[in-house]
């Protein structure tokens, strides 16, 4: 009897060590990601200022290039903040998203400038959801068979692109208006939502290793001729 108590603790330790590992590694991943979007974003403000087709425009990228780079360490904190609340238990997730979108669903109550970044939002990660459709598939697939052994797990949706984008555009909003938002989120499509590929590949692996469903294989020849296609119809940093 207390073998079979010893086996089951040992499982639980080892799948509550695997959900920590899976989060810091997320975590460290997306710090990354975000850490080279807020380094080169006040370049590329530049470019786009010099390249203004009007002294107001110009004046408002300069504006916004130096507030990007005073606010810098705040909004990557603020980005890591919205990520970490999302890693938290599946039912948890659920119902706190259940709410959110109960609440998106009231459209009288929604202005032009919410509605406008919801747009934002769907558009940028629905395209980069279809470029790793595969991936998050399996993702979804073996976290749902880890949940059944550990309930801290966290869900498969907390992780797509789109939820990316709602934790960037909750870090950003406080400080920028709906034009600069826009351009921000720009640089988020290139440098973040476009650059999922290895945490993706990251947990899958690290899940197989694991044993958590190792049978399911990605299909990489296909996944690159989608990439190669997505890359040449993507756009490029600065425009729309």
């Amino acid at each position: 009897m207390r073998k079979r108590k010893n086996k089951r603790k040992n499982r639980a330790s080892a799948s509550d060590k695997l959900v920590v590992e899976l989060k810091n590694n997320l975590i460290t991943r997306l710090d990354d990601l975000m850490s080279k979007l807020l380094n080169t974003a006040p370049d590329r403000l530049f470019d786009l200022a010099d390249a203004a087709s009007s002294n107001e425009e110009q004046a408002r990228l300069f504006d916004l290039m130096n507030t990007v780079r005073t606010l810098k360490p705040e909004l990557a904190k603020s980005f890591n903040a919205e990520i970490r609340k999302r890693l938290v238990p599946a039912a948890q997730f659920r119902e706190k998203d259940s709410h959110r979108q109960a609440s998106a669903g009231e459209l009288s109550l929604v202005d032009t400038e919410e509605m406008e970044g919801m747009v934002l939002i769907k558009s940028i990660g629905g395209r980069a959801t279809d470029r790793y459709s595969e991936r998050l598939s399996h993702l979804e697939a073996r976290l749902e068979h880890l949940l059944l052994k550990n309930r801290s797990t966290f869900s498969a949706r907390a992780i797509t692109p789109t939820s990316f984008c709602q934790a960037f555009d909750a870090a950003i909003k406080p400080h920028f208006d709906t034009h600069a938002r826009k351009l921000l989120f720009q640089q988020f499509e290139y440098e973040v939502a476009n650059k999922l590929e290895a945490l993706y590949d990251s947990i899958n692996n690290r899940l197989i290793d694991a044993g958590i469903l190792p049978q399911i294989k990605l299909n990489l020849g296909a996944n690159h001729n989608r990439r190669e296609a997505d890359r040449q119809q993507s756009p490029t940093p600065g425009n729309p």
